[in-house]
Parts: C-alpha cells; sequence; structure tokens
C-alpha cells in the first residue's frame, strides 16, 4: 500500500534542519511575545563583556531562582546515576523524557579522564570550578565506588551555601583564594569557564592549581570568529534568571593554554555541541571539551 506523504513530512525531507531551528525560535519568540515577553532562550549581545544589557541588569547564576531549581532536582539525579541505571538523565532535565545521549557522552568523557587521572592512584584531589552542589562528585563516585576523592567545588556564595547542606562529602568554597594556592591531580570547569568575563585570567590560575591534568569541558568555541559574548535565557530548565557567557575563538583559547603551561592531551566533542542557536551572532558555537596536562 502507497503511504500519503504530508507537507510534514515533504519539508523534514528538503529543508536543512538549522533553517528548521531557526523558524522553530521564531515561532517561539512570537509564542513568548503573545504571552508578553519577547526575549529568546540566547541571544548575541556584543564583541566585549557587558554588566547590563538593554538597560537591565544581568542577575547571573548567584540567584535564589537556580538555587531552588537545582535542590529540587537533587533527589531525582541521584536516583538516576544509580547503578545499573544509565547515565541518562542530565541534572538540568526538568522532566523525564526520553534517554539523553548527549549527557551520557558527556559522563563518558568524564569517566575516560577520572580513569586517566587516578592511574596508579588510591585517591585523588580535584578542583571543579563552577561544580553547582555536587553533581560531578556524584557522578564521580558513581563510576569509580572505590576511589577516595578529596573533591573541592568552587562556585557562587547562595549555591554553595545550598552545597554545604545538600553534599556534605564536598568542600565548597566562593572564594578563589580559598582553593587556588593549593594543588590538585585534576582541575576541570565544566560548562564553566565561559561565564567569567576575564577567562583567560582563570584559565591561567586553573592550570597553575594543577599538579596533573585540567579538564575544560562543554566550552562553546567558534573557529573563524572572534569571541563574542551572548546572553542565555534558561527558563526551559527552570532556572529564573540570566546571565553572560563568552563564544571563545577556538585558536585563541589554545594559545591561552599553551602559554599558561597547558599541554593538549585531547579534544573531545559533544553530542548536543550544535544544539545552540544564537541569533545575531557572526558565527554559531560548538561546545567541546579539551584535556590537557601539566608542564
Amino acid at each position: 500500500m502507497k503511504r500519503n506523504v504530508g507537507p510534514k513530512q515533504i519539508i523534514k525531507k528538503f529543508i536543512p534542519p538549522i533553517v528548521l531551528d531557526i523558524k522553530n525560535i521564531m515561532i517561539s519568540g512570537m509564542k513568548d511575545k503573545k504571552a508578553g515577553s519577547t526575549a529568546p532562550e540566547w541571544e548575541y549581545v556584543s564583541d566585549s563583556w557587558v554588566d547590563c544589557f538593554r538597560g537591565q541588569t544581568v542577575r547571573g547564576w548567584n540567584a535564589e531562582g537556580v538555587v531552588s531549581t537545582v535542590t529540587r532536582m537533587w533527589p531525582r539525579f541521584n536516583e538516576s546515576i544509580t547503578a545499573p541505571n544509565p547515565f541518562g538523565l542530565s541534572n538540568e532535565a526538568v522532566i523525564e523524557t526520553k534517554p539523553d545521549i548527549g549527557f551520557h557522552n558527556n559522563v563518558m568523557t568524564y569517566a575516560f579522564v577520572l580513569s586517566l587521572v587516578s592511574r596508579g592512584k588510591n585517591c585523588i584531589r580535584i578542583l571543579d570550578w563552577g561544580g553547582g552542589i555536587g553533581h560531578y562528585y556524584k557522578i564521580a563516585k558513581s563510576l569509580f565506588p572505590d576511589l577516595r576523592l578529596e573533591y573541592t567545588c568552587k562556585d557562587m556564595p547562595k549555591i554553595c551555601a545550598a552545597g554545604r547542606k545538600i553534599c556534605p562529602e564536598v568542600r565548597f568554597v566562593s572564594k578563589e583564594m580559598d582553593c587556588l594556592q593549593e594543588k590538585y591531580d585534576l582541575v576541570m570547569a565544566s560548562t564553566s569557564l565561559h561565564y567569567n568575563r576575564d577567562w583567560q585570567r582563570v584559565l591561567g590560575c586553573l592550570i597553575a592549581s594543577a599538579n596533573g591534568y585540567i579538564f575544560i569541558n562543554r566550552l562553546p568555541v567558534v573557529e573563524t570568529a572572534l569571541s563574542y559574548v551572548m546572553i542565555q535565557r534558561p527558563c526551559q530548565y527552570g532556572y529564573e534568571t540570566e546571565y553572560l557567557g563568552w563564544c571563545i575563538n577556538r585558536s585563541e583559547f589554545l594559545d591561552e593554554a599553551r602559554h599558561a603551561g597547558a599541554i593538549l592531551q585531547r579534544v573531545f566533542l559533544c553530542a548536543d555541541g550544535n544544539n545552540i542557536i544564537i541569533p545575531g551572532a557572526p558565527e554559531q558555537a560548538c561546545y567541546q571539551g579539551f584535556l590537557f596536562k601539566k608542564k
């Protein structure tokens, strides 16, 4: 029997996915406009950092709307990573959906890094820059339950306060001086380095604090455009805030790391690496991961 092909199937067959993505953004924007908001999730800002955008203060990560969401989702996250479950539910998933291959890919990359860092050791020291309330600590313990971890999370004051209550096994610090003067087997920053206004200085400090490896993961990079600033309004994840972040030129990033004394060991692709569309940007960013070793 011959199957009838509808208009939607024809559109999906002949129109490139990126065009459909842009169309969906426009439709989403029109829906928001009807609801009283015209702001898209992602938006290009400029080629330099600003403290406010279109006359409004940017609330950033140190917001009650962030803390309440991550603490509310914490029990479900812990349950989802318990063996023998697959790592298929992101800590940012608002509702249970089909398995998240991007998150699973991210965790397996982290597992590779941990296995490399912990080789021949019973205990390793980790600095997790922008580590939230301890998600990556819990993932590490699920992956390697017999490995001892001296784990430090550096994050915003309100997030650290919540983390101390919800994950007491982890040391939480909100001041750079309380963590960067020490040495670690692994220094990592996953989806966090680009939220720093002076990311070059922070990268140098992270590399200086490493005795072994530096893992910069899920960094939005561009290949040809100069580094630029974007704003994200993460309402779909339940975060009642907005924050600025860099889309960093890949060559500039690698040059900064090399000059700070880090040798590139491996580049990682992110399964959800091309999922962000930033209207007005000079080039769309792609998430990538980078593993370095200290000279």
